[in-house]
């Protein structure tokens, strides 16, 4: 009997999954346009047939002529840099499902794109940019088997309703069809929950896990440096679990730390030796356009650190709530829902899960903050670490069927607002 439930329940979630992954196809209707205050010509829309669209970043000619010319890619400086494995798994892509592209450029769009842009370079370049929507639909896949792994293996309702908010979010909204590894904003925190979660399980791991481990780490940082925040949260996981359970073996818990470290963080570190000592360029390149990071040390050369400091903290405060949007209002609202109704509870606060969503609020908050570099799609990901903690808060408060209505809730507002506003993350 247990098992049939289980098959059951694996077929469900199965079936949901593609559901979801179908999604990306609703977006193409939603409603879009190219938002005032964008550097002139940057975004540009582009239809197809009546009805669907999307929206063209310039930054497009800059990857895809990167992956026409790898030779270049590696020995002059550019933007992508940083991003290898987006690069380069892109470039192999689209040379394997070029016959393909070739075939959905006939049936699909020639003679049925219009709009303000270069319509022959787009369709020459077009097996490119299909590689770099093949990659958003992978990346949409892990972000959503992440979400039902984190809502529990059996394929609960909370797991999908969780599954649901990530595949409604505003980054599906603006960014899934726009060929950018912005879009890979949508893993961050679900991964920094589910490395928290893992660190909390260390001692438990076997050396092949915290192995594969590394390795889904190393991706995330060659593909989108905003992923190194996973690996803090690991730590912090580790570190957790260990005041928790103060008889862990240090030195086992040490050796799998080293093998997670050596893993995960030193493909990068060799990535910038070698461009930095043997090829003689930058990975850094938004170090170097938009002092990233490094302003801080501007500013502490000029004598300003404290103003400077005080004038990032004044701006960053009102941009992130307005990054949220009405989803995050909402998220807060139904966690506070949630807090009342589950007010008599102990020990809720110490959840694994609950403190790895915090961690991942707070590791988003300090790695924009220190960036100085304030943009709506790197911020909008603390409303999906909300509804992460919607989903666990009602599974810790025994209040799954209100939490799975208000998961399905934010579902529908998410869509709502898809069909009936400009995308916050969309600039």
């Amino acid at each position: 009997m247990t098992a049939a439930l289980v098959k059951v329940a694996g077929a469900r979630r199965t079936w949901f999954l593609v559901l979801l992954l179908a999604f990306p196809l609703l977006m193409l209707f939603s409603h879009l346009d190219v938002p005032e205050g964008i550097e002139a010509g940057c975004l540009r829309k582009v239809s197809i047939g009546h009805s669907a669209h999307f929206i063209h970043i310039c930054d497009s000619y800059s990857i895809t002529s990167q992956m026409e010319n790898l030779e270049v890619f590696l020995s002059k400086p550019n933007a992508w840099r940083g991003r290898p494995v987006y690069i380069f798994a892109a470039t192999g892509l689209a040379s394997g499902l070029s016959p393909v592209a070739g075939i959905v450029r006939q049936a699909v769009l020639n003679g049925r794109l219009s709009g303000d842009f270069n319509q022959s370079d787009f369709l020459h370049r077009y097996p490119a940019y299909f590689a770099l929507t093949v990659v958003n639909f992978l990346v949409l896949a892990v972000a959503l088997i992440l979400a039902l792994h984190l809502g529990g293996r059996d394929g609960s309702s909370l797991a999908l309703g969780l599954a649901a908010i990530v595949a409604s979010c505003d980054y599906m909204h603006s960014l899934f069809w726009s060929q950018h590894p912005s879009f890979l904003n949508i893993l961050v925190p679900l991964g920094a929950v589910f490395f928290f979660v893992e660190g909390c399980r260390t001692i438990a791991s076997s050396p092949r896990r915290i192995f594969w481990l590394g390795l889904f780490q190393a991706v995330g940082m060659l593909d989108y440096a905003f992923a190194v925040i996973w690996t803090p949260a690991f730590m912090a996981g580790i570190a957790f679990w260990a005041l928790r359970s103060p008889e862990s073996r240090a030195k086992s818990l040490l050796s799998k730390l080293a093998i997670f470290v050596l893993v995960g963080c030193g493909p990068y570190l060799l990535w910038f030796l070698l461009n930095r000592f043997y090829l003689h360029v930058s990975i850094s390149f938004e170090a170097e356009a938009y002092r990233q990071f490094v302003w801080i040390l501007d500013a502490q050369q000029a004598g300003q650190l404290a103003a400077a400091l005080a004038e990032k903290a004044r701006q960053f405060g009102p941009y992130v709530l307005q990054s949220q949007g009405p989803a995050g209002a909402f998220a807060v609202t139904a966690l506070l829902l949630l807090a009342w109704m589950g007010r008599k509870q102990r020990g809720i606060l110490l959840d694994p899960m609950v403190v790895g969503g915090l961690v991942a609020i707070l590791g988003m908050l300090s790695f924009n903050f220190l960036q100085g570099y304030f943009q709506p799609r790197m911020i909008h990901g603390l409303t999906i670490a909300l509804f992460l903690l919607v989903m666990r808060l009602s599974q810790l408060t025994g209040q799954q069927k209100t939490g799975t209505a208000l998961l399905f809730m934010g579902m529908a507002l998410q869509l709502t607002l898809a069909f009936t506003s400009n995308p916050i993350t969309l600039g």
